[in-house]
C-alpha cells in the first residue's frame, strides 16, 4: 500500500495514491453435496486516501477566499477529488470575474494536479497548459515550478518523453535559482516519491533521508514528520519491518506535536490528523497480516477510528469499521465481525455511498452464513442484491444471487434456491464470467437433484464439468461435477 505520491502533487506539493481495492473470496471447496460457501469481499472501500507529502499553501487576501481553498486542499487530501474540483472550478470563477491572474493560476494549477491523481493525464495537461500560460504573467516562482513539474509529468505518463525532459528541466533551473529550505525539502522528497514509484526503493530511502536532515536542521516540523512517515513507508515496502514501524511510530509522535506548536500553518495541523490515521492503518494492517496479531491491529484501528470521530470524517469511520469487521471475518471470529460490519453498513447508507453499503450488507451475510444464521445471511444478502441490481452490477448480482441461493439450499428451500441461482447464471452468463457460471451450476444441479428433477440436474451438472475443462479446472470443480453426474445413474 503507497503511501508515497505518484507524481508532484497540487501546487502546494501533495498528492493522493489511493489504497488500492482488492477482493478475496473466502470459500471451501465443494464435496460431494457439499457447496461452496459465501464469499466475504474485503475491498471496495478506500481506507488511506491520502499520500504524506508537503503542504506549503498559499495565503489569500480575502478570508473566504483563503477558507474555500483551504478546504479543496483538504478534500484532496482525503481522496475527495469531486468535491475538491467544484470548489476549484467555483474559485476559477471567481477569480476570472476579479480578473485575479494569481488566483487563476493557482485555481487552474490545482485543477491539473486533482486530473494527474485521478490518471487522466491528458485532461491534466489542459490546466497545467492554462495554468502556465497566465503564471508567465504573474511569475509567480512556486507556481512556475509547480506548473512544469505537472506537464512533466502528465508528458511522461502520456509517454511524450523529449516534454517531459524539458519541463522536467525548466522546472529544476527555477528551483535552482530559488532555493530556499522548504524548496530543497521539497524537491527531495518529489525525486524519492518518484523513485518509489519506479520501484527503485533505495534510491528513495536516500533521498528522504537527506530530506529529513534538512527538514530537522533548518526546523520544518511539518516537513520532518512527513520525511520520517515516508522513510518508514519505504523500510516496510523493502520488509524491514523492525526498522520501518518505529520510524512510523516516530511520524505519530511527530505530527501530534504539531497540534501546539506556533510554527506550524493551521493547514499542516489540519492535515496531520489524517497522516495519523494513515500510520494507525498501516499498523493495525501489519499486526494483522504480519503478526498474527489481532488485539494490537483492533487497538491501532481504533485509534484511527477515534480520530475520525474527532475529525468529523464520517468516510473513513465507515471504512475502517468496514476493514475491522473484515479482519475479523478473515480470523473466523464472527461474533466480533458484526458489530464493526454493522456499523459500517450504517454509516455508508447515511453518506448514501450505495456500493459501500452494498459491499458491507453482503459481508454481514457472509458472517450470518457462516455462523449457520442462514435466515439473517439471506436478510443481508438480498439487500445487497437489491442494491446491485439498482447499480447495475452484474457480478455482484451474480454473486449476491448465487450466496442467496446457498442460504435457501441450506434452508431446505430449494425451489427459492433455483431462482435465485437462475439469477446468477442470468448475471455471470452476461459478462461471461466462467468460474461463476461454473459453481452456480453446480449448486442448481444439487438444488434440481433434491426437489427430484434429475434430467434439469443431469444438465447442470454437465455444464459444470464442461466449464471446469474450459477453464483447466482452476476453482477446483471437476471432480465434484463428476462425482454429483455419477450420483445421478
Amino acid at each position: 500500500m503507497l503511501l508515497i505520491l505518484t507524481g508532484t502533487g497540487f501546487y502546494f506539493a501533495f498528492s493522493a495514491n489511493q489504497a488500492q481495492s482488492q477482493t478475496e473470496d473466502r470459500s471451501v471447496n465443494i464435496n460431494g453435496e457439499n457447496i461452496q460457501t459465501g464469499n466475504i469481499i474485503t475491498g471496495d472501500s478506500n481506507i488511506i486516501k491520502n499520500s504524506a507529502f508537503y503542504l506549503s499553501g498559499s495565503s489569500f487576501d480575502d478570508p473566504d477566499v483563503q477558507k474555500r481553498h483551504d478546504e479543496a486542499k483538504i478534500f484532496y487530501l482525503k481522496g475527495l477529488y469531486d468535491e475538491s474540483e467544484l470548489i476549484l472550478q467555483e474559485l476559477l470563477t471567481v477569480a476570472r470575474v476579479e480578473e485575479s491572474k494569481e488566483g487563476q493560476s493557482l485555481a487552474l494549477l490545482n485543477l491539473g494536479w486533482i486530473y494527474n491523481a485521478r490518471g487522466e493525464f491528458s485532461q491534466a495537461k489542459y490546466y497545467f497548459e492554462q495554468a502556465l500560460e497566465v503564471a508567465q504573467e504573474t511569475q509567480n516562482i512556486d507556481s512556475l515550478i509547480s506548473i512544469n513539474q505537472g506537464l512533466s509529468n502528465a508528458y511522461y505518463y502520456l509517454s511524450d518523453y523529449e516534454k517531459s525532459d524539458f519541463y522536467s528541466e525548466e522546472a529544476n533551473k527555477l528551483q535552482r535559482d530559488n532555493l530556499g529550505a522548504d524548496t530543497q525539502w521539497s524537491d527531495l522528497h518529489q525525486k524519492s516519491a518518484l523513485a518509489y514509484e519506479e520501484g527503485n526503493y533505495q534510491e528513495a530511502l536516500a533521498l528522504d533521508e537527506k530530506a529529513l536532515e534538512l527538514a530537522e536542521s533548518e526546523t520544518l516540523l511539518y516537513q520532518a514528520a512527513l520525511s520520517t512517515h515516508a522513510i518508514g513507508t519505504i523500510h516496510n515496502q523493502l520488509g524491514n519491518y523492525d526498522v520501518g514501524i518505529p520510524y512510523l511510530k516516530q511520524a505519530l509522535e511527530k505530527y501530534q506535536l504539531l497540534e501546539n506548536s506556533p510554527n506550524v500553518s493551521d493547514l499542516a495541523k489540519t492535515a496531520s490528523p489524517i497522516h495519523q490515521q494513515e500510520i494507525y492503518f498501516t499498523l493495525g494492517t501489519i499486526s494483522f497480516k504480519r503478526d498474527n496479531d489481532v488485539d494490537s491491529g483492533v487497538a491501532y484501528f481504533q485509534q484511527a477510528i477515534d480520530i475520525a470521530i474527532e475529525t468529523d470524517d464520517f468516510s473513513n469511520q465507515a471504512d475502517l469499521n468496514f476493514v475491522i469487521g473484515t479482519f475479523y471475518f478473515e480470523w473466523q471470529l464472527y461474533d466480533e465481525a458484526i458489530p464493526y460490519l454493522a456499523e459500517a453498513r450504517f454509516r455508508y447508507n447515511d453518506l448514501g455511498d450505495r456500493q459501500s453499503e452494498m459491499i458491507a450488507a453482503g459481508n454481514l451475510g457472509g458472517v450470518y452464513e457462516a455462523l449457520g444464521e442462514n435466515d439473517l445471511s439471506l436478510t443481508f444478502t438480498e439487500d445487497a442484491l437489491l442494491i446491485a441490481k439498482e447499480l447495475q452490477l452484474p457480478f455482484r448480482v451474480g454473486r449476491y444471487a448465487y450466496n442467496a441461493g446457498i442460504a435457501y439450499y441450506n434452508l431446505g428451500n430449494n425451489q427459492n434456491a433455483i431462482l435465485y441461482y437462475k439469477q446468477a447464471l442470468a448475471a455471470y452468463e452476461k459478462i461471461e464470467e466462467l468460474d461463476g457460471l461454473g459453481i452456480t451450476h453446480n449448486n442448481i444441479g444439487l438444488a434440481y437433484k433434491a426437489v427430484g428433477d434429475t434430467n434439469a440436474a443431469r444438465s447442470h451438472f454437465k455444464e459444470a464439468l464442461r466449464i471446469s475443462e474450459e477453464t483447466n479446472d482452476r476453482t477446483r470443480l471437476r471432480a465434484t461435477a463428476q462425482n454429483n453426474l455419477e450420483s445421478l445413474d
